[in-house]
């Protein structure tokens, strides 16, 4: 497997602008519809925070990457950015401060071989913006396919840590001490 890198430490979500991106940190770009075709816009990967670029129009969200977990999802995957088709975009704030402080804590590091795994995956981003409280994940896949099943749940594309079976998308509308769970999915132009 190559070892590779993300390259990227903030992430941003660009919908409904076609305003120009300076390519000034600007580490990939992704091209992006919603698979209802209501949004379109981009994913964004910066070297830093500080060359996110502030846009007159559209809806914009940043985060930073948290690592070393995506870079060991990344690895352990295998595969390049470059065949991704698909992205999803999990998100969630938490109730209180302790709260996020507790998971933000924990070992996510021993996440990032069981997320690697999962079948059609390139990489899980971890993410997280305290400003805004949202925390998550943005998902890169190999096909769209790969990312409905992960999301529908098929027992073959749950994720497996350990002895559980973690099923992402009922985790984060049933978790007591999460709020604003979400999930959007695009595919990329």
């Amino acid at each position: 497997m190559p070892d590779q890198q993300l390259g990227a430490s903030a992430m941003q979500i660009v919908l409904n602008t076609d305003e120009a991106v300076n390519n000034n940190g600007l580490v990939n770009k992704f091209s992006i519809v919603s698979t209802d075709g209501k949004n379109a816009g981009h994913i964004l990967l910066w070297d830093s925070k500080r060359n996110i670029q502030v846009f007159s129009s559209g809806e914009d969200r940043s985060f930073d990457i948290e690592q070393p977990m995506t870079d060991i999802c990344l690895r352990t995957a295998g595969k390049s950015f470059e065949i991704a088709k698909a992205i999803c975009v999990f998100n969630a704030g938490f109730i209180s401060d302790e709260a996020r402080d507790q998971e933000w804590n924990s070992d996510m590091v021993s996440q990032g071989v069981p997320f690697g795994s999962l079948p059609g995956i390139i990489c899980k981003c971890w993410i997280g913006n305290f400003e805004t409280n949202t925390f998550g994940g943005i998902y890169f896949w190999d096909c769209e396919l790969a990312m409905h099943d992960y999301i529908e749940g098929k027992e073959e594309s749950l994720l497996r840590i350990g002895d559980e079976t973690i099923y992402v998308k009922g985790l984060i509308s049933t978790r007591k001490d999460l709020i604003n769970g979400s999930v959007e999915t695009y595919l990329v132009k």
